[in-house]
Parts: structure tokens; C-alpha cells; sequence
């Protein structure tokens, strides 16, 4: 199965620097984004990505310096809940070369990467809007191309599943229509506190992330495979469970 992934908005570069060993895909697309962006004042940057001055400047800066020879490995890149329990600096080489094949990482300015892929320190939600392109929107301006790239790497691995742990905002950037006859499974991880069970944000994050880094190493490949996922005392729920969307709970 591919999988997917969203980005984080915290970043380490010292750690990604110099890891990077493939390029993305998408520069054309990221460069022409970049080329609107960096007419935005930071009370614009401020306005758009809801973020404070100090932040604003910082990405002005950003998009001020960015080139197409990102030298930073995406996966590597990314620091967020998901990223510290995929651990992806803790992979072999081995395990590295499947991830390459195997994991996706959905992204508002590249579209979509490989954890390998060179990139520069970013920010650039895909929820967003892009004034100053005629799409308005990120979702708009990506339209289909994530979808088909996609579909064109699962082929490229012989799956038709695709193991969705994005976001529901970075999901949204992936046109179901444009995915050819692949399936999409979509966890949903809950905790039971007091009687209830809910979805906690933060212990989502890390489900999707520990999953990920399960699934790579454990290899696993068919839906039924996912069972057996019980990382941080998770376990599966056939009952609260539907089609293409498993349920996983924990105490």
C-alpha cells in the first residue's frame, strides 16, 4: 500500500540538511506558487496563514530565498507529532529505500513528496488561500495533479491501496475522481475517557505517524493486514469499524 502523510508546520533543518537524495516532482508548480508569494507583505503572510509578525517575517524571508535546489530531505525536514513517531532518522538504509517507495508526503507549495525529496524550510498550508494567482485557493491550483501522481506511484509499486493518515485539510487536496480504481482506507483513531470514546487531536497525530512507521516495517500490504496495528496500546474495533475506514481504540 502507498501512504500518506501531511506535513508539520514545526521544522528542523539541521537535521535535514544535506539528506536530501531525490528531487521533487512538482518545482515547476512550487516555483510558481513561490513567484506569488513573494509579493506578500508580512501583514499579508500575518493574514493569510494566521500566524504572528515574528512568524510572517520569518516566512517572507523564506519565499525571498527560496530556490529549486532544496537540500533538505522532507522527511527529515518535518517536525511535528506525526514526524516524531515515524522516527525516520532512525531508518537503515534499507528501510529508507522503501520509505522512498512507499510514503507520501502531501504539501501546499510541493504538491506532493518523497521523504527524500530536496526541499527548502517552508510553510505553506494547504487550507489556505493564494491571493495574487488566479486560483485564489491552493486546493484550486493543485486541482487533480496530487491525485494522478498518486495513482501513477501506486501503480509504480503495484498496489491498489492507498493508506490515508493526512489530515482531513490535506485530504482534501487529493480529487477522489482523478484516483483511478485505487482504494483509500482511512483510520480513525478514538480513546475511551469517562464512558466516551473520541478522537484526541494530538494522540491522532501520533497514531498516524506510529502507524505509518509500522506499516513500512512490518511490511504490511492488504487492508486485512492492518489489524494487527496496536502500537501505543491501540487495538482494532471490527464492530465500530465500516468499509475503507478502520477503527482503532484504546483505554
Amino acid at each position: 500500500m502507498l501512504i500518506l502523510l501531511s506535513p508539520a508546520k514545526n521544522v528542523n533543518e539541521e537535521r535535514a540538511a544535506g539528506r536530501a537524495a531525490t528531487t521533487p516532482r512538482f518545482l515547476d508548480e512550487a516555483e510558481e506558487i513561490v513567484s506569488v508569494a513573494r509579493h506578500w507583505s508580512d501583514d499579508e503572510i500575518s493574514q493569510i496563514m494566521k500566524v504572528s509578525s515574528a512568524l510572517a517575517k520569518l516566512n517572507r524571508e523564506r519565499f525571498s530565498s527560496w530556490s529549486r535546489g532544496g537540500e533538505c530531505a522532507a522527511g527529515l525536514l518535518f517536525d511535528g507529532d506525526v514526524y516524531k513517531e515515524l522516527e525516520l532518522s532512525t531508518f537503515d538504509a534499507q528501510a529508507l529505500d522503501l520509505a522512498s517507495r512507499r510514503l507520501r508526503l502531501l504539501s501546499g507549495l510541493y504538491g506532493l513528496l518523497r521523504p527524500t525529496d530536496g526541499v527548502q524550510a517552508y510553510r505553506m498550508e494547504m487550507g489556505r488561500r493564494c491571493p495574487g494567482h488566479p486560483a485564489g485557493t491552493l486546493y484550486k491550483f493543485w486541482g487533480t495533479k496530487i491525485a494522478r501522481a498518486i495513482a501513477d506511484d501506486a501503480r509504480a509499486i503495484k498496489t491498489n491501496i492507498v493508506l490515508n493518515l493526512a489530515s482531513e485539510e490535506y485530504s482534501k487536496a487529493v480529487d477522489p475522481a482523478a484516483l483511478d480504481d485505487l482504494t483509500v482506507i482511512s483510520p480513525r483513531f478514538e480513546e475511551e475517557r469517562g464512558g466516551t470514546r473520541r478522537v484526541i487531536g494530538v494522540s491522532a497525530k501520533r497514531a498516524r505517524g506510529a502507524m505509518a512507521r509500522w506499516v513500512l516495517h512490518s511490511d504490511a500490504s492488504e487492508a486485512g493486514d492492518l489489524h494487527g496495528f496496536d502500537v501505543g496500546g491501540y487495538v482494532f474495533d471490527s464492530e465500530a469499524s465500516v468499509e475503507n475506514r478502520p477503527v482503532f481504540v484504546r483505554g
